[in-house]
């Protein structure tokens, strides 16, 4: 999944329904400087905001996470504009109540480290079909300055690669090279039962500016079901 793209996506939802960013940002609590790095691709809402952009402007979460409506959605609304206003209302509250059917419901899961020297900011989100992971921000609570030149970043699902971040530059310490570290991801597992604290979890191979290995493994708790 592309986050500018998603990025673009909000905005278009956005300026379709003539609103400012300080409006937008109003509607769902947030800072008009959030919806900019939303807009901007520097960061995405998270999963209980995009379920509620979702219901407010009629798109699916397929929609939003992949940055267009499909074509088969537009042709059900090209329809649904041909046979009128009130036609339109229906198929909009049809669309919502089947959305939350149980079966095709969203939940969310909470993640978080459970490593105390790490932190992040992340969730997962699923219903029957489809399943999403999402992690926002990693942070490496150390007072560690060494620097390294290397580091590989990657997100497994039990012994399943979901994906993968690559550092390579200019030496800098492991707390700044994973600020800019984010996963957005989709096709996991979704079987709410299953997920556990081994369940999904980072694994960081850092290389010191000597060519010394360091490795992490940090696991990724989750919150119960919502």
């Amino acid at each position: 999944m592309d986050q500018e793209k998603i990025g673009q996506f909000i905005k278009k939802l956005r300026i379709d329904n003539n609103m400012t960013q300080k409006d937008f940002a109003d509607k769902y609590h947030v800072t008009f400087q959030s919806v900019s790095k939303w807009e901007n691709g520097k960061n995405i809402p998270d999963g209980q905001l995009l379920i509620q952009m979702s219901h407010d402007f009629n798109v699916s979460i397929d929609d939003i996470y992949r940055g267009e409506i499909s074509k088969k959605d537009n042709k059900k609304r090209n329809i649904t504009y041909i046979v009128g206003a009130i036609l339109s209302i229906i198929v909009i509250l049809i669309a919502i109540l089947a959305i939350n059917r149980g079966e095709d419901k969203l939940h969310f899961r909470e993640l978080e480290a459970t490593c105390s020297n790490f932190a992040i900011t992340g969730n997962i989100s699923y219903n029957k079909d489809n399943s999403y992971i999402y992690i926002s921000s990693i942070s490496y609570n150390t007072d560690d300055n060494s620097k390294y030149s290397k580091v590989y970043v990657n997100l497994y699902e039990h012994d399943t690669l979901l994906d993968s971040y690559t550092y390579e530059g200019e030496s800098n310490t492991l707390k700044k090279i994973l600020e800019n570290v984010k996963f957005i991801e989709k096709g996991f597992d979704n079987k709410c039962s299953e997920y556990d604290n081994d369940t999904f979890y980072l694994n960081i191979n850092a290389y010191l500016s000597n060519g010394e290995l360091v490795n992490y493994r940090v696991p990724l708790g989750t919150s119960e079901c919502i």
